[in-house]
């Protein structure tokens, strides 16, 4: 069994490390996804960080520019990833908005709150269905939540925002 031994300084392996291109990207590709991480802890979604959650998520964009040059044939999986998420910006590009109101606002037991909005004509949905809300009050983003009718009467039950 052969052993080896170097007398190679460490800082020259992290110079090698940072110098070469796959090196680099690396790192890079390593802090993006710990900013992602970081601020997707519980107490950040859950708190007043909601809109710091949702634009550090934004950075998979960097993520994925970064990945393409790290690994040269990332693209063959990551084609797959990107079309779907192209696909899902057209279906919300073309799908009817329609815009509501808080008709009455309850807060409920277990962190809930009744919301009763004005149900435009048209709009259908099935208990367990997500609606996007944006409440500009709470977040200048809009907010996925789950929906719950009763008896399918214009009223939704959402964790309490910000989520």
């Amino acid at each position: 069994m052969r052993i080896l031994v170097t007398t190679v300084p460490s800082f020259v392996y992290t110079w090698l490390l940072l110098a070469l291109s796959v090196g680099l990207t690396g790192v890079i590709l390593l802090g993006v996804f710990v900013l992602i991480w970081i601020f997707a802890r519980k107490g950040i979604r859950r708190g007043k960080g909601f809109e710091v959650f949702y634009l550090s998520h934004l950075l998979y964009i960097v993520w994925f520019a970064f990945m393409l040059v790290h690994a040269k044939s990332f693209w063959l999986w990551g084609i797959w990833s990107l079309a779907g998420f192209a696909i899902e910006l057209i279906v919300k590009r073309f799908v009817k908005r329609q815009i509501s109101f808080v008709e009455k606002a309850n807060p409920l037991p277990g962190g809930t709150i009744e919301l009763r909005l004005h149900r435009p004509a048209g709009f259908t949905f099935q208990p367990g269905d997500y609606i996007c809300l944006r409440i500009p009050r709470v977040s200048r983003f809009r907010r996925p939540v789950s929906s719950s009718g009763a008896r399918g009467w214009r009223w939704t039950g959402s964790k309490s925002l910000p989520s």
